[in-house]
């Protein structure tokens, strides 16, 4: 069944733009960037910039930094280093980013970190000239490395917005092996996340105007049945498990993009996880979709159960408390859900507080 994983990557990795290489360390990272520079793979800039959170930048971003300077002058390398205080609250600063896009043009774009901060580096990396981005992932948390949307949060807003697929992918399995089992844990249940999106796509093509490709959905059907019944071989802390994950999530993104809509992978699981990041930001992205695609599937009249006990092998939170969230907060999430986006899901116009604690009780998310 891995096998058949790996054909999946195969077909759809031929239809996309991207390229993807796999190296040792910092030292290959600018080696393979220097390479495409020279090859003309992307574009002689005038300027480099990094974006990255303080952590990517501690272990990637300021050795890489020293190394480009043999390409372009110092000053010609740029940095974004998210603040703590926006990375803790996945919020962007939108004055400093308003005044980076007024100021760029032939410049290439270098994301590493995880998906917060990739998805801020395609967003800025797509008003450029040229489009010239590079992700180096440094975390296995979400899909964010291969789709071209960005899932962007301002102040009192969270709103996707269709981006570029990134032009190269560095991809070193030592860093990704070395993130907290939490990390793939939360990427995990954000690929698990189809069991419900897929369902939920349906719906809208039943009683809405939603159009789907049938084949991407036999695709993304496939790769939520080896994920559920081959979930050990992507929650491990071996390289061929932290492989196998990277895999289901650059697939996930391939998938978004040649479909063009976030729908084949998202659904009602993701709204509920959105509502919650908007209300307690502390949590991992997957972490909420899990517990999200948990109660979605409760009320699908689905095996529930069977997700459920999938994420507790993984390490995944099943409920409240493992999530350090008070029963009210979860509780405003779902009501608020079905406004995160103009989606036809199962959650309908779900504002019931009464109904939505019992399911919640019903699915064992709280007690």
């Amino acid at each position: 069944m891995l096998g058949e994983l790996e054909k999946i990557w195969s077909f759809l990795r031929s239809k996309i733009p991207t390229k993807i290489f796999y190296v040792k360390d910092v030292e290959e990272i600018f080696d393979s960037i220097r390479t495409l520079l020279h090859s003309r793979e992307i574009s002689s800039p005038s300027e480099f910039l990094i974006i990255s959170g303080r952590m990517g930048y501690e272990v990637i971003g300021r050795s890489l930094e020293e190394k480009l300077s043999s390409e372009v002058s110092r000053e010609n390398i740029k940095k974004l280093i998210i603040d703590k205080e926006y990375f803790d609250k996945k919020i962007i600063d939108e004055e400093i980013i308003g005044k980076l896009l007024r100021s760029i043009n032939n410049i290439v774009v270098i994301g590493v970190g995880g998906g917060f901060v990739l998805d801020i580096a395609k967003y800025v990396a797509s008003y450029t000239r040229n489009k010239d981005l590079v992700l180096i992932p440094t975390t296995m948390s979400s899909n964010a490395i291969m789709s071209p949307f960005s899932v962007i949060r301002a102040e009192n807003r969270i709103e996707a917005f269709k981006t570029i697929y990134p032009k190269t992918v560095l991809i070193c399995l030592d860093i990704l092996s070395n993130v907290p089992k939490r990390h793939i844990a939360s990427g995990f249940a954000d690929s698990l996340a189809k069991y419900t999106a897929l369902y939920d796509l349906r719906l809208s093509y039943w009683f809405s105007d939603l159009e789907y490709d049938r084949s991407l959905f036999k695709i993304a059907r496939r790769l939520t049945s080896i994920l559920i019944n081959e979930a050990h071989h992507f929650v491990g802390r071996s390289k061929e498990s932290i492989e196998n994950l990277l895999i289901a999530e650059l697939i996930d993104g391939a998938l978004m993009g040649l479909s063009g809509t976030t729908r084949i992978v998202a659904g009602s699981e993701h709204l509920i996880a959105l509502a919650l990041t908007m209300l307690s930001p502390q949590g991992l992205h997957g972490e909420y979709v899990g517990v999200g695609t948990i109660i979605s599937s409760y009320i699908q009249g689905r095996k529930w159960s069977l997700i459920r006990d999938i994420l507790l092998r993984a390490s995944a939170p099943t409920n409240i408390h493992q999530l350090n969230l008070e029963e009210k907060v979860l509780i405003e999430a779902v009501k608020k859900a079905p406004d995160m986006r103009n989606w036809y899901t199962i959650l309908g116009r779900f504002r019931d507080e009464r109904k939505i604690r019992e399911v919640l009780k019903e699915s064992r998310v709280i007690e």
